[in-house]
């Protein structure tokens, strides 16, 4: 918990208003419903990191769940928030991806937000059907050379 604590010392700093301003709370959206939330994933992340800086600061830190449109919801509301507003954005890889999937987005992932840390590092694994014609990573590249309509994406 130390070393974690340790990671987020400069964060009050990089806060609306910087660490002494009054305001008393600060939001922290993500883009899941509370019961979808993975042990793992931004909802969790979220948690903690609010229970950090809550600790950290002495402001509060409110998870604010804005679920829908693979975390566009979420993102909207705080690309559109005054740049005062203590409006922070808890995401997981979907938002890096979103501009490919979607035609017209409120905002741009790229130009609305700035990265500040990472708080998790979640794996993603390949899985297929059980009649698949590959069950291994090797197999699955072996059938894609051989056959470029072989694995597909999703």
């Amino acid at each position: 918990m130390t070393a974690l604590r340790d990671r987020y010392d400069a964060i009050p700093t990089a806060l609306p208003g910087g660490p002494s301003s009054p305001r008393t709370s600060i939001g922290l959206r993500t883009p899941l419903r509370p019961r979808d939330g993975h042990p793992r994933g931004p909802l969790a992340a979220g948690r903690l990191i609010a229970k950090l800086l809550t600790l950290q600061t002495g402001r509060s830190f409110l998870i604010d769940n804005k679920p829908g449109a693979g975390g566009n919801i979420a993102a909207g509301h705080v690309a559109r928030s005054a740049p005062d507003t203590g409006a922070l954005l808890v995401v997981g890889p979907s938002h890096s991806i979103n501009a490919t999937l979607y035609r017209k987005l409120l905002f741009d992932p790229i130009a609305d937000f700035t990265p500040i840390t990472m708080l998790a590092r979640m794996p993603n694994v390949p899985v297929a059907r059980k009649d698949a014609p590959y069950a291994t990573a090797t197999e699955l590249v072996a059938c894609g050379r051989a056959n470029p309509s072989c694995g597909g994406a999703a």
